[in-house]
């Protein structure tokens, strides 16, 4: 059962807004255009997530899309997904990346092969 629904992100609303106001010519306009993106991206893999989530048992399990707590120093930290169940917490983080993804684990880094570029 969904408990907390997953909302627009207010960033991904201004900077749609930003974009209609901004000249075209704006030396600014194609770094918000690459922050849009991204969330657009992010949120597009979030919902990408939904499809397996239905599989989960109706009764005893709660979903929790979006979460943003506070820790201990007063500062807060989000959560992207959160499911409770009576036996688990499970959080879950979700990337959307395209291309190859290696894990280096002598220097403990994420490396992307894309169009043949390397990141």
């Amino acid at each position: 059962m969904i408990k907390k629904e997953r909302d627009m992100p207010l960033k991904m609303l201004q900077l749609e807004a930003l974009l209609r106001r901004l000249p075209v010519d704006h030396n600014k306009r194609s770094n918000i255009t690459e922050d849009l993106r991204k969330s657009k991206a992010g949120i597009k893999g979030e919902r990408s997530l939904d499809y397996y989530l239905t599989d989960l048992p109706l009764t005893n399990t709660y979903v929790l899309y979006d979460l943003r707590l506070p820790n201990t120093t007063g500062h807060f930290f989000q959560i992207d997904v959160l499911i409770i169940t009576n036996y688990y917490l499970l959080i879950l983080e979700v990337k959307n990346i395209a291309g190859t993804l290696f894990f280096d684990q002598t220097f403990n880094q994420l490396i992307r092969t894309k169009n043949g570029e390397e990141e």
